[in-house]
């Protein structure tokens, strides 16, 4: 059983500084004027994986999480 791993971006912690899109921008999206911040995009590979990490890490109100999901194949 491999693991893979989400994202998730809780919108009321989030003060739309865009941190998270400017460390991982293919998988973070920040509107500030309109006020949306999501995750655009899952980690596919290990590069994004650990793009997708360092955009957690450098949230300023850890709005980010890391989920592990278990992938029954």
């Amino acid at each position: 059983m491999a693991n893979k791993y989400r994202f998730e971006l809780n919108q009321k912690e989030c003060i739309f500084c865009a941190a998270c899109a400017s460390v991982a921008p293919g998988h973070f999206f920040v509107d500030a004027e309109k006020q949306i911040a999501q995750v655009s995009k899952q980690p596919e590979t290990d590069e994004e994986l650990q793009a997708c990490r360092a955009a957690m890490i450098n949230c300023p109100l850890n709005a980010i999480t890391e989920v592990a999901v278990s992938d029954a194949t």
